[in-house]
């Protein structure tokens, strides 16, 4: 295995030196973004076990310190009797922290793809059900949300002498449910709770959507809620099998704005889901526009930089997701405020808005929404795919742009004539 972490400085026959033991590494069974896996041997009691070899940490810290402190609390339990992998002792070695764990054979994830994808039986995922269901018990007990659930973080202890034996593993991003702030965003996409999308209290009961997930994915050989890009598209898949969150989930998700929008005056006030920005016409008249002003070909009139970021595209996505997709970090502070406050006051504006004025918006952009159609031919290359689509419309775009600057330039050449025949 190539190895792709970046300052990682464990090689393969290198010797660990632990707290009660030294370690020979012998392979490398898996990495990540938080360091490596590697297959290592007890060199004292000639046991494999594994050991999770974390990146450095910042200069003067230790890394994973939250995980130990975890894994630590989790001491107390008997490793098999409540299905969680055993803990032996954790060390630093050159830098990077290093936790050992009790070998095991094979993830979930790994076995149903070494199994083609197919289904378990219903027997088969009643008994890992049963087993996890033991694990997640002991957990709300201690007060403790796993927040990591998917098949990676589920081992076969023992195919060979005990085949359907799990455990879980994985705790570096458990948390106590008394460190959970309201907003806080846990989980993996596919297997992310609705109330963590919504901003609802978080409780232990997270990790249970996660297993129905999981569960879910071994009847069904794929992921319940496959390919979801960000959360707007995980809620649009949870809609479809399960429809809209109740009105009470709504009224109380701190980012359920982000998502959702509820009609006043309709009749109950009626919650729906947002439109998506790739479906939202409004959004791509305001790209069209932007990008002709990029485009321009005449540089004294081509948009700059304070013009496209006091231009409503670049300030739309926030309608969608509720915050700021630019990285405000990199900005100079005045210009960071500057913009947070123009941010702030038209999302108050849009609120203060009466339906008066939202009519009016309304005739204004019409003539803008006629441009798109005729950018777009009309609808009549909707059943392209969505690449050659955005080329087609894109090339509209560019060859109305060059038909406009003509005109335009014919109409100052008028402009000039005219002029000059005044002064005859």
């Amino acid at each position: 295995m190539s190895h792709l972490v970046k300052d990682f400085c464990v090689e393969e026959q290198e010797v660990l030196y632990g707290a009660s033991s030294h370690y020979l590494v012998e392979s490398f069974r898996g990495e990540g973004s938080f360091g490596k896996v590697a297959t290592c041997l007890n060199m004292d009691t000639r046991q494999t076990v594994a050991i999770k070899i974390l990146q450095k940490a910042e200069e003067d810290m230790v890394g994973g310190e939250e995980e130990i402190a975890m894994l630590q609390q989790l001491r107390a339990l008997d490793p098999d009797a409540y299905n969680i992998v055993r803990w032996f002792e954790h060390f630093v070695h050159r830098g990077h922290t290093c936790l050992v764990f009790e070998m095991l054979d094979i993830s979930l994830f790994d076995y149903m793809n070494a199994r083609h994808l197919q289904p378990l039986s219903l027997l088969e995922m009643s008994l890992i059900t049963q087993q996890l269901a033991v694990s997640f018990e002991v957990l709300k007990v201690m007060g403790v949300i796993h927040a990591d659930l998917k098949g990676d973080n589920i081992m076969f202890v023992n195919q060979r002498d005990k085949p359907l034996k799990v455990k879980l593993i994985d705790f570096g991003l458990a948390v106590p449910i008394s460190e959970v702030e309201l907003g806080d965003t846990l989980q993996a996409l596919p297997y992310r709770a609705p109330e963590v999308v919504l901003g609802l209290p978080i409780s232990e009961a997270i990790d249970i959507w996660s297993l129905g997930c999981v569960i879910a994915s071994m009847f069904l050989g794929a992921h319940l809620y496959p390919s979801c890009r960000d959360e707007y598209e995980l809620l649009t898949c949870i809609m479809d099998t399960h429809g809209l969150p109740s009105e009470r989930m709504l009224e109380y998700g701190v980012k359920s704005h982000w998502y959702f929008t509820k009609d006043q005056g309709s009749l109950n006030n009626g919650w729906r889901l947002k439109l998506y920005p790739e479906e939202d016409e409004d959004v791509l008249v305001e790209f069209v526009e932007l990008l002709k002003g990029m485009l321009e070909v005449d540089p004294h009139r081509r948009m700059n930089p304070s013009n496209i970021l006091q231009h409503p595209f670049v300030s739309l996505l926030p309608k969608y997701y509720g915050h700021s997709l630019i990285l405000m970090d990199s900005l100079p502070e005045g210009l960071v405020s500057s913009h947070r406050d123009h941010q702030y006051s038209h999302h108050h504006e849009e609120q203060r808005m009466n339906e008066e004025e939202q009519q009016e918006r309304v005739e204004n952009t019409k003539g803008r929404h006629k441009l798109l159609a005729e950018m777009d031919g009309g609808g009549e290359e909707r059943s392209q795919g969505g690449g050659q689509r955005r080329e087609y419309i894109l090339n509209r775009i560019l060859k109305r742009s060059k038909q406009q600057n003509e005109e335009e330039e014919e109409d100052e050449k008028y402009e000039e004539h005219e002029e000059d025949d005044e002064k005859k």
